[in-house]
This record gives structure tokens, C-alpha cells and sequence, in this order.
């Protein structure tokens, strides 16, 4: 049984972080899927640093998500 992986369009993630209402520290992600595999790492950060100034919260972090499709062959 041999697996073939097959790249699909991934995601990005923009970790932010907030006070909540007790003073507590807390983190929250905001994800945006559909990124292509074409699209190179500092495109995807440029992005995601353009949507992060929008944010009302501070960006903490900035993930990107690679997926691959694993399919059985025989």
C-alpha cells in the first residue's frame, strides 16, 4: 500500500491577544483558508500584517497552515 500526498490550499492563522473582563490574558485566532501553495511565505506575512493592523486586538503571531490530501493507491 503506497500513500500519494497531494498539496491543498492551506491556511493562515493571526494568533491575537486580549484582556478579558477579569484582567486575564487571552488568546483567540482568526483563520483564513484558501491559501494557495504558490503564494510565498512573505506574501502570506505581508497579508497577514495588513489584516492585523485592522484588528482591534494585537497580533501575537502569524501561522501558515500547509495541508496535504493523503490518498491510498494500489
Amino acid at each position: 500500500m503506497a500513500i500519494t500526498a497531494t498539496a491543498v490550499p492551506g491556511k493562515m492563522q493571526l494568533v491575537l491577544e486580549k484582556t478579558n473582563d477579569e484582567g486575564k490574558l487571552v488568546q483567540r485566532s482568526k483563520t483564513f483558508s484558501g491559501i494557495e501553495n504558490a503564494a510565498s511565505d512573505e506574501d502570506v506575512h505581508a497579508v497577514a500584517s495588513a489584516l492585523g493592523a485592522m484588528q482591534k486586538n494585537t497580533v501575537n503571531s502569524i501561522m501558515r497552515v500547509d495541508i496535504k490530501a493523503l490518498e491510498e493507491t494500489v
